[in-house]
This record gives C-alpha cells, sequence and structure tokens, in this order.
C-alpha cells in the first residue's frame, strides 16, 4: 500500500471514526518507527501534521466529527501536537452565524470541538493537554471578544461544556481573566488550602479505597457502593485517577505518554483532598477509588479498609480494548500492564477471598489486616454482594469499637 491510500485510508477512518482500521494502519508504523528503520523516523509525525482538503489533520477531523475514541487512539500514538490551521469563517459559519465571511479563525482541534459542541470530545482533548491558551485576539471580531474556551463555550451557549469548564478546569486558570484571555496559574489551587498533609483528621471518619487494575471493576463497584449506602456516604466520591498532571509533565515509556504510572497523577493534591473530606464528616464514612490508590505509602496509611479487585492480564485486555478500542496492544503489552505490575504487584499477588462463602468470624479476621482482595473476573453481581458484604461487616465492627 502506498502512503498516499495509507493517508487516504487514515482519513477516511478519523472521519468515520473507525479506531479498528486506524490502529491496523498505526500499528506497523509505530513498530517501524520504534525499530529506528531507515526513512520511518519521521513518517509518523509526518502523518499527523498532513492536512486534507478542508485543511484539518487527523486530530482536527476526528473533532470536529466528536470522535473521542479517534483523539484517545491518536494521543496514544504520540501525535498530540494540536495543530493549528486557518479556516475560512464561512467553514463554521453554520454554528455562528455572522455577516462577514471573510473572517478567519484560528481553530485548533479543541475549538472544533467546543463550536460543534462534542462534550465527551473536549473531555479527552483536555486529558491529553490540548491548547487551552487561544486568547482574545485568535478572532478578528468585535462580536466575541475574549473567546477562551469558557467564553466561547458561552457565547454559543453550550451549557454543559461551559459547566465542565467551569467545574474541572478551574485548577488550571488563574481567576483573574483579563484581554489576554485566561492565563494558567502555575501553583496548584490545592496547596492553597490551609491544610498540609500531615494534618490531622477527623478519627471518627472511616475511609474506604478501592484499587486495581485498569477495567478491574472498581469503578463500578465503588457506584454500586455509594448506591447502597445512599445518605450513609460522602458524595462525591473521590478518583484518585482524575488528578492527572498537565500533558506535557507526565512521563513518557517507549514512545508513549505513559499515563499509568504514580509520576503522572497530582499525589499530593489529592492528599489534600482526601484530608479536607475527611474532616467535613463526621460520624459518616468515605469512599474513595483509583488505578493507583494504594502505591503512596501514606495515602494507603489514610485508609481505613482497602478493597483490591484483582483480574488476569488477558481479562484486562479484553474489558480494556472492548471498553476503549482505541488502546493499541502494544501500549497494553508495554506500559499499561508492566506499570500496573510495577506499582501494585504486592497486591495483586495476595489471596483472592471467596467473600461469599466465609464465616463472619472468618472474615473478621481477614478484615483485621486491613485489606481484603476479590475476585474481579466474577460476575457484576457477585462482585457487588461480596463489596456489600464486606463493607457491611466492616462498619459493624467499627460501630462496635466506638461504643
Amino acid at each position: 500500500m502506498s502512503l498516499e491510500d495509507v493517508e487516504h485510508k487514515l482519513f477516511s477512518a478519523a472521519q468515520m471514526g473507525d479506531t479498528a482500521t486506524l490502529n491496523q494502519l498505526l500499528e506497523p508504523l509505530y513498530e517501524k518507527q520504534q525499530q529506528q528503520s531507515e526513512g520511518s523516523s519521521l513518517l509518523l509525525p509526518q502523518l499527523f501534521a498532513k492536512r486534507n482538503e478542508q485543511g484539518h489533520s487527523l486530530l482536527h477531523t476526528a473533532s470536529l466529527n466528536g470522535h473521542h475514541h479517534i483523539v484517545d487512539t491518536l494521543a496514544r500514538y504520540d501525535c498530540f501536537v494540536d495543530p493549528v490551521v486557518f479556516l475560512p469563517w464561512s467553514v463554521l459559519s453554520k454554528q455562528i452565524p455572522l455577516t462577514n465571511e471573510n473572517i478567519t479563525i484560528k481553530c485548533t482541534p479543541l475549538v472544533l470541538a467546543i463550536i460543534n459542541n462534542h462534550l465527551t470530545t473536549v473531555k479527552c482533548l483536555v486529558q491529553y493537554g490540548s491548547n487551552l491558551h487561544f486568547n482574545t485576539n485568535f478572532l478578528n471580531n468585535e462580536e466575541i471578544p475574549h473567546s477562551t474556551p469558557i467564553h466561547l463555550s458561552k457565547q454559543l451557549k453550550h451549557t454543559k461544556i461551559e459547566e465542565y469548564f467551569e467545574a474541572h478546569l478551574k485548577t488550571l486558570f488563574d481567576k483573574t481573566i483579563d484581554k489576554g484571555g485566561i492565563s494558567v496559574n502555575s501553583n496548584n489551587s490545592h496547596n492553597n488550602s490551609g491544610s498540609s498533609v500531615g494534618e490531622s483528621s477527623s478519627q471518627k471518619t472511616i475511609s474506604i479505597g478501592l484499587c486495581g487494575s485498569t477495567c478491574s471493576g472498581k469503578s463500578t463497584l465503588t457506584r454500586a457502593l455509594m448506591k447502597y449506602y445512599q445518605g450513609s456516604v460522602r458524595e462525591p466520591y473521590l478518583r484518585f485517577d482524575s488528578y492527572w498532571k498537565k500533558f506535557e509533565e507526565m512521563p513518557r515509556k517507549f514512545g508513549f505518554v505513559n499515563g499509568e504510572s504514580i509520576e503522572a497523577l497530582r499525589v499530593n493534591d489529592f492528599k489534600q483532598s482526601l484530608i479536607q473530606e475527611r474532616n467535613k464528616i463526621d460520624g459518616h464514612f468515605q469512599l474513595s477509588e483509583g488505578f493507583l490508590l494504594f502505591c503512596d505509602p501514606e495515602i494507603s496509611s489514610m485508609l481505613s479498609l482497602k478493597i483490591f479487585v484483582k483480574i488476569s492480564q488477558e481479562t484486562c485486555w479484553k474489558r480494556r480494548s472492548t471498553r476503549n478500542p482505541g488502546t493499541p496492544r502494544r501500549y497494553f503489552d508495554l506500559v499499561i500492564w508492566p506499570e500496573y505490575i510495577n506499582h501494585c504487584k504486592p497486591f495483586h499477588e495476595m489471596e483472592i477471598v471467596d467473600i461469599l462463602s466465609l464465616s463472619d468470624s472468618q472474615l473478621e479476621k481477614i478484615l483485621a489486616n486491613g485489606i481484603v482482595v476479590l475476585d474481579g473476573e466474577k460476575s457484576e453481581q457477585k462482585i457487588k454482594e461480596a463489596g456489600v458484604r464486606v463493607n457491611e461487616l466492616f462498619l459493624r465492627l467499627k460501630k462496635t469499637e466506638r461504643t
């Protein structure tokens, strides 16, 4: 297949949201590049910089059409350069009707996703470090004077995207908005909370943490427990996996952006949040989860009970490739699973406990160690039943201790 044919098929896959074809085309090219074959070292960057007839790169094409799985796949192949292209305003006039068709827009993939109201794609682009810093001058039009992402979503009345930016990106922005747009705050907002990591929290608060590999079922179990204990548990639960560093600060491994390492997470920010939430509740209990939740000793010491959900490597790949078909097998084999074992090996090697077959006295002895390992290969209902039983008995024991 000629390079021109590959290019055509790549753009077609990006437009149609065909992650399987995209992977089939990119994987052999990536392997050649990793082997540093002659003439291949710059092949992928060249492809990622290509433009179609509309002036779009692959990333623009995926963002325009709202294909977040394609965005995720491209990011895994380290193409995330967020290229910029100038387009005639008439291309976008259906989304933002204006009379002057000669206006040009500095159009990043994120802008395209916002304009076309693709919330999930916006989240994906932001997760991988898309350009949030386009400023007031990117439009030569007085009707939209200060068009940062938040302003643009407000102007278009895309409420869900606006709410997402305000709720989830506030730590990335200064509070002061000037004519240059919203500038990135170099300090994490959690660091100014007035609490230190070593500060003591309420002794009456019970913190239960759930950990396991990607797609092990920990998040499903956490949500099931939240629903089961509604009214008795602090809402919302804390997700360690949501405390990502900025894209440019994340480590790399084998050419991939490595989001599977503890170094990719804002550990201190999560500690502060855990402490703050513990101090807010009295007599209730708190849930938190994350695939690396038990890997930091200080975080682990804050958890009253640790529940580890264990699955095999093959089950993990099967679930991951089904849930997120944009994940290359190479990324899974070289990064996801090795990093999981590197960080969670002591827990992964622990013996699974058949919770539903044990007596209360047998389970009490296991709970005395503060950690229990559940079989994530079981059905969702069985995992839920096991999780509820563990929590019920643990909370009952804690209540007895207090009285």
